[in-house]
């Protein structure tokens, strides 16, 4: 099997370092310590190269799952961005129906046939709040909601 560049360099520096020892591969192997010192340098410089390659491999493979987590993230954030939007509109419709409904209570509504002009003043000027509401109600999508809590809470003989 032929090896690749990176391979032969490897094998070529495990040699080098590997002449260091040559003297102790003659005692144990006598006039094949060299081929002996070739083949083992070429079967080091073959697992380091498929270390490498695993390594990789396992790089991205890692890379990949980081890529898809962090779309996966930005998609969650995005998902929890809508959420909190929402839950964030809902509150606010709710803290305008809670104002609308504390000014229907508190709405003097025999304002018109007072004799007096601030009371006449001051209940017309709550009527113009209480359709700001109705009007903020509406453009959220809850005119329904504003209507009901309208309806329930004016005074009967007179709208």
């Amino acid at each position: 099997m032929k090896l690749s560049k990176s391979e032969l360099e490897k094998r070529e520096e495990i040699i080098k370092a590997m002449k260091d020892q040559k003297r102790s591969l003659v005692k144990r192997y006598g006039k094949d310590a060299e081929s002996i010192m070739y083949g083992r340098a070429t079967n080091i410089a073959k697992k380091v190269a498929e270390n490498k390659n695993l390594n990789m491999k396992h790089n991205l493979k890692e890379m990949v799952r980081k890529a898809l987590t962090k779309k996966l993230s930005m998609k969650e954030n995005e998902a929890g961005s809508e959420r909190y939007n929402k839950e964030q509109e809902l509150k606010q419709v709710q803290d305008l129906m809670n104002e609308l409904e504390d000014s229907l209570k508190k709405h003097d509504w025999y304002y018109m046939m007072s004799d007096s002009d601030s009371v006449y003043n001051r209940g017309s000027a709550q009527m113009d709040e209480i359709h700001e509401l109705i009007k903020q109600l509406n453009d959220l999508g809850y005119s329904k909601e504003a209507k009901e809590l309208f309806d329930k809470h004016k005074a009967t003989d007179i709208y």
